[in-house]
């Protein structure tokens, strides 16, 4: 198991929310160039092996999710290692950043002190300032995700909205497709009758999310379009 500390120089923190800390390692890892650690704020040994168990049943299903997940330390005290998902020519979108918006940004300023563990995630912050001019592939892809959904429904698995990221490429028009990066609220629910339409809700909360943090709405009504097609599922 590998060990890593907040002080070396090839690690640089490049996110913090409320529940955890992001860290970039720039070095070899698992055969790429960089990878990301995952530190928990509440950390354990058994949140951490938890959450191990659930990207390994993702794995057995054949859902998107990253190449490796592993155990790891930083600073002495148990978090996770995977990859790193910024590649060159794409790059996957938490919809669920908090993303400052102006009037935060303005508070932070006058009260620094109260927001000095918050810390913006960087690619999250580049891509809500540059938005997207548009989605080629936005009435496809849901369709196609919503068999998928079905599919977690019959082994009885619930995926939670924030943990989905979005596929999207490094130019003004994007395809869409997804990973789930993160493995926290993935839950097992045996007696549970509705669950294709529980999945389906938080699978197109996400998908508002993103369009609402990323994406140009102005001439195109793709919250409109996300509606019709979730509408026409359930008729």
């Amino acid at each position: 198991m590998w060990s890593f500390c907040s002080t070396d120089s090839d690690i640089r923190l490049i996110g913090e929310g409320g529940n955890n800390r992001i860290y970039k390692l720039n070095r070899e890892y698992c055969g790429y160039s960089s990878a990301v650690i995952r530190v928990s704020k509440r950390c354990s040994e058994k949140s951490v092996l938890s959450t191990i168990q659930n990207y390994n049943l993702l794995k057995r299903l054949n859902i998107n999710t990253t190449v490796f997940l592993e155990k790891c330390t930083f600073d002495d005290r148990p978090s996770l290692i995977t990859e790193d998902l910024h590649k060159d020519f794409y790059t996957y979108l938490d919809a669920n950043a908090h993303i400052l918006r102006e009037v935060d940004i303005k508070l932070r300023n006058l009260d620094v002190a109260k927001h000095t563990n918050y810390k913006e995630p960087e690619e999250e912050r580049w891509f809500a300032d540059n938005k997207f001019k548009g989605i080629t592939n936005l009435s496809d892809y849901i369709q196609r995700h919503i068999a998928l959904l079905k599919t977690l429904a019959n082994e009885h698995l619930y995926i939670a909205r924030d943990c989905y990221f979005f596929r999207v490429n490094k130019h003004p028009y994007t395809e869409l497709d997804y990973i789930i990066a993160d493995w926290d609220d993935i839950v097992i629910y045996n007696d549970e009758n509705n669950l294709i339409n529980i999945n389906i809700g938080q699978f197109k909360e996400a998908l508002l999310q993103f369009v609402d943090k990323y994406v140009e709405c102005d001439t195109y009504d793709y919250k409109g379009v996300i509606d019709r097609v979730f509408s026409e599922w359930n008729q």
